[in-house]
């Protein structure tokens, strides 16, 4: 379980004494323990336990009691999870907090894809925080399970290349494969020099090729494609 993992090994088990208590449940997975990075049981808030949680960090959760767990995504976002576990696992200092897709529903930037996870790293300098002066650093890391072509492709390969613009959002960006070819594919794709076509639609609704723009020299550094194990 994701939330034993996160307390440690001198603290496994809290995800049982949670259930115990009413304040998660527990649902077998339609397809868990038979596929790698399918969890074989999913945990979710029961309404006692979304009280106290919203109590405690009052944020909207969104949370639907008369709908069963969507199951479609459910490796896509457990994945998602434990690359998010293992930057903190990582003891980097500096890394602050994290946001999920969840998080920032209704905050995208117009022309870029908003990423699974995004972790803020804190690179103020001594000197800066004594004044109240906090400069953050965001990664944002995406899970890339299905490979995409033709207008999805491009559209994709536009909006990583936006947001790694040296006035952009994100500082690097992190995209994670379960496939050695769609790695090397979107490898080989966003190297710099190649080509992106940019797509636009026209006054009639169709989709056609606006402008070509060229990957920069910098993508080299700021796009980190990764092969889960």
């Amino acid at each position: 379980m994701i939330i034993d993992q996160i307390n440690g090994e001198k603290r496994r088990g809290l995800s049982k004494r949670l259930i115990e208590l009413g304040l998660l449940k527990s649902t077998i997975s339609d397809s868990g323990g038979y596929f790698k990075d399918v969890p074989r049981k999913i945990l979710t808030l029961t309404p006692k336990g979304l009280e106290i949680l919203s109590h405690a960090v009052p944020l909207s959760y969104g949370y639907d009691f008369n709908k069963g767990v969507n199951q479609a995504e459910l490796r896509h976002h457990h994945i998602a999870q434990k690359v998010t576990l293992n930057f903190f696992l990582g003891k980097d200092d500096n890394l602050k907090y994290f946001s999920t897709e969840l998080d920032r529903l209704g905050k995208s930037i117009i022309g870029m894809k908003e990423p699974d996870v995004v972790l803020f790293f804190d690179e103020s300098m001594p000197n800066e925080l004594d004044v109240g002066v906090e400069r953050l650093r965001k990664i944002a890391a995406e899970v890339e399970l299905t490979g995409k072509y033709g207008l999805k492709f491009d559209r994709f390969k536009e909006s990583i290349l936006t947001a790694i613009e040296p006035d952009g959002t994100y500082g690097e960006v992190f995209i994670y494969f379960d496939s050695m070819h769609q790695l090397d594919r979107y490898k080989r794709a966003l190297s710099p020099g190649n080509e992106v076509n940019v797509w636009e639609k026209n006054s009639r609704g169709y989709w056609e090729v606006e402008e070509v723009i060229v990957v920069p020299d910098y993508a080299k550094h700021a796009i980190q494609f990764i092969l889960l194990g």
